[in-house]
């Protein structure tokens, strides 16, 4: 299988990095020369339009293989945190970088290895570069995956300041080419130009515009950069001067040559080249006479045994590991939500929620193993302030998940989220938790910039569309209306790039009767996700509205072309074609959003406009009365029924709802019914 990887360049070219190091604190220079490392392999992703492939996961768990192994440096288990498939969210990765953030030292030798898909946004003059998590949705990569501005503000911060030996190891798919928007000849000069130069070591699986290649030929499953880069380290392919070592300039000779010449590459027609650069002296691995003989007999047989044997090896124990291990195994099966409802975490001080959440999770645990493990857990982080604080943060991330994970669905058009956002569930929605829930995560992250905007974020997107929800259900909704714009304001302030928050802005904008600010926001939204159904369904109905129904149609036949079936983009599109007169079509459109969800009011509204018009006064008179059913006990005065997106306040269309109950209307009250008639519904 062959896959598109061009490399990034962000990642690669020390020139294009962070302005400064990370912050951290403080340690004393030491010559211990641990080893830890991040490994990283994601094949199958969450979203299922992301396209999975074949054996990134796998050719992760044998690079973290080959650092426990003798010729890698022996790593003890607990120095590397393998992530695989859903083990690596947006959340696991930013705790394991802060992990090794506050791990390493001087002289310590540092690995992040990443294999999976990556992507460069084009929305922005930077064009900034991410790497795809597990759990980051297709049309909304920004600010939803890891910024390779970030990752870089971690290994400039581990190889200028901590003075640790980075080793970047970047296996990314279906990328651009990755370019940042800040250099390190403004920032570092003298010593510290030295020590970046001298400290870090970029390697990628192609050159930019090449395709990489996995294949089951390699290793009976590999990726071929992973295949040569392995087994000229460990198998001491790569050790051209026969001197039991192989440096970084062997390797980047021997992979060159074999990837040049592979029987694989060339019956396909395929050239990759590897991108290496570094220390052509720095030593990467040992040659151990027992595991060199292992390899070569596996690269001579093109053995699969190996790549199993690794499999078994990188199995973890997930009931009993270490205490904070077992925390967050236990906190996984217990809904964030409940917890923090229950134990009312938003309202406790910063440094007690953990042991709240750690006394909570005690008791749930069940057997007395399980129960010891959180007393050892609790009484290292009452001993040790900097425990805690990376405790907290690693606590943190996970209710950053949770977040990201309520916005993924919503953006990918999930039918159970797009319902707890009806207004017949404005009452048992349950978002009214989620500003709680990233309050407490700001909390836990106050002492770290890039975490606590994060949560912030999140904190504000969640209070203003809780406010938003609840408009439904209320006679004066302005200061509502005007709660909600302040917060996403807020937001959009610590994230200008995140569709989401545009979007939302859009419907407020349109409570506000401030046509050109909505549009303005719903086509930011869209350029920013272009993927993203939802903005264009909006972008739809507020065109009818403004009478630009040209523009209604194309933007509601965009969104149906993302996503089929959503009941917005029908009756979007069934208003656009009432408005021309076609009415056959706004029937046609009306009823299939009726049969796509039979709970929501406006379709019926307007089917019973529709029937009114052709002057079926039986079957209009039905459908006003099915809607009146469903606009019970909510507040729909004036044009109601136009936010598809939002269910506005606004007359911009000249339509009024009918405030009339004709549900209790005698069914041969003649002037009754002539009234509603007058009212041009």
């Amino acid at each position: 299988m062959k896959f598109l990887r061009l490399f990034f360049l962000l990642l690669f070219f020390t020139g294009t990095i962070s302005a400064q190091p990370l912050r951290i604190d403080d340690k004393p220079a030491s010559s211990s020369g641990n080893t830890y490392a991040i490994v990283i392999g994601i094949a199958s992703y969450q979203d299922p339009d992301i396209r999975p492939l074949s054996f990134s996961n796998r050719d992760a768990e044998v690079f973290a293989d080959f650092l426990m192994s003798a010729s890698g440096g022996s790593v003890p288990e607990q120095n590397i945190k393998l992530l695989i498939d859903s083990g690596a969210t947006v959340g696991e990765i930013d705790k394991s970088l802060r992990w090794l953030l506050n791990k390493a030292e001087a002289d310590d030798k540092v690995y992040f290895y990443f294999s999976g898909h990556g992507e460069m946004e084009n929305v922005t003059m930077n064009k900034n570069g991410f790497l795809i998590c597990y759990n980051t949705p297709s049309v909304a990569f920004i600010n939803m995956g890891l910024s390779i501005n970030y990752l870089n503000d971690v290994a400039n911060t581990l190889s200028v300041q901590t003075r640790a030996k980075v080793i970047m190891i970047t296996d990314a798919c279906h990328s651009g080419n990755m370019t940042g928007n800040r250099f390190s000849g403004n920032f570092f000069v003298g010593e510290q130009l030295m020590l970046k130069k001298e400290n870090e070591i970029r390697m990628a699986s192609s050159l930019p515009d090449q395709l990489s290649n996995e294949n089951v030929d390699w290793g009976g499953g590999r990726g071929v950069f992973s295949y040569y880069l392995v087994n000229g380290m460990q198998g001491g392919l790569a050790d051209e001067n026969k001197d039991g070592t192989v440096s970084l300039g062997e390797l980047k000779d021997y992979m060159e040559t074999k990837m040049a010449n592979d029987p694989v590459l060339k019956k396909e027609g395929d050239v990759q080249t590897p991108a290496i650069k570094g220390n052509a002296d720095f030593n990467l691995s040992t040659v151990v006479k027992t595991e060199a003989r292992r390899v070569i007999e596996n690269v001579r047989n093109d053995s699969i045994a190996m790549s199993m044997a690794f499999q078994a090896q990188a199995q973890a124990d997930e009931e009993y590991g270490q205490p904070d291990e077992y925390f967050f195994s236990l906190l996984k099966k217990e809904r964030l939500e409940t917890l923090t409802e229950e134990l009312k975490l938003n309202e406790r001080v910063p440094d007690t929620i953990s042991f709240v959440l750690i006394a909570k999770l005690a008791s749930l645990a069940g057997n007395n193993n399980g129960m010891a493990k959180m007393q050892e857990l609790e009484g290292n982080l009452r001993n040790n302030k900097g425990e805690l604080n990376r405790f907290n943060l690693d606590l943190a991330s996970v209710f950053l998940d949770a977040g990201q994970n309520v916005i993924t669905n919503y953006i990918k058009g999930d039918a159970a989220e797009l319902e707890r956002r009806r207004y017949y569930n404005s009452d048992n929605n349950g978002y009214d938790v989620y500003p709680k829930m990233f309050e407490t995560a700001a909390k836990l992250s106050a002492t770290d910039k890039y975490f606590s905007t994060k949560a912030n974020v999140l904190f504000h997107y969640f209070s203003g569309v809780a406010l938003r929800l609840k408009i439904p259900t209320t006679e004066n909704p302005m200061p509502l209306v005007e709660k909600a714009f302040k917060e996403q304001q807020a937001a959009l302030a610590l994230e200008e790039y995140a569709a989401y928050i545009y979007n939302e802005l859009g419907i407020l904008y349109t409570y506000k009767q401030n046509v050109p600010e909505a549009e303005k926001n719903f086509i930011k939204a869209t350029q920013l996700s272009p993927q993203w159904a939802i903005p264009q369904a909006n972008l739809c109905v507020l065109y009818a509205s403004m009478g630009k129904y040209d523009k209604g149609l194309k933007a509601g036949e965009i969104a149906d072309s993302l996503q089929a079936n959503l009941q917005t983009t029908n009756t979007s599109i069934g208003y656009v074609y009432e408005k021309t007169g076609n009415n056959l079509f706004a029937e046609e459109f009306y009823r299939k959003a009726i049969d796509l969800n039979s709970r929501h009011f406006v379709p019926f509204e307007r089917l019973g406009n529709v029937y009114l018009n052709i002057t079926d006064y039986a079957a209009s008179d039905s459908f006003f009365y099915e809607a009146d059913l469903r606009k019970k006990g909510y507040h729909f005065d004036g044009n109601e029924w136009a936010s598809l997106i939002l269910y506005s306040p606004t007359e911009m269309d000249g339509f009024s709802s009918c405030p009339l109950d004709t549900s209790v209307f005698n069914k041969k009250d003649i002037l009754a019914f002539f009234f509603l008639g007058c009212t041009g519904v």
